[in-house]
C-alpha cells in the first residue's frame, strides 16, 4: 500500500502524477503493478528510494507518499496524531 497525508488530498494513484512517491526494493513489483493498473507510467511521477520506510520524508514532505505494510505504518501515524489516506 501506499500512504499519503489526508491533508494532501491525494487518495488514488492518479493523485500521485507530478508528485514524488517513495518505495523500496522490496515493494517495487506491487506498487508499480498498482501504478500500472491504475495507468499511471513511471515517467509521470518522481520516484525517490526508501529503504527504511521513514515516515518522518512524509510528514517533513520530502515526498507525497510512502510504501507502507498495514500492519505497523498506520499505527506509527496514529500515535503521532496524523491523519493519512491508504492507497
Amino acid at each position: 500500500a501506499l500512504i499519503s497525508l489526508r491533508k494532501s488530498g491525494i487518495n488514488t494513484p492518479a493523485d500521485l502524477i507530478g508528485k514524488k512517491v517513495s518505495f523500496g526494493l522490496d515493494d517495487r513489483a506491487s506498487i508499480i503493478s498498482m501504478f500500472n493498473e491504475a495507468g499511471v507510467k513511471a515517467e509521470s511521477y518522481t520516484y525517490v528510494p526508501n529503504a527504511f520506510f521513514d515516515v518522518n520524508n512524509l510528514i517533513e514532505g520530502r515526498v507525497d507518499a510512502i510504501s507502507s505494510y498495514l500492519t505497523n505504518q498506520p499505527f506509527i501515524f496514529k500515535q503521532k496524531n496524523i491523519d493519512i489516506n491508504i492507497i
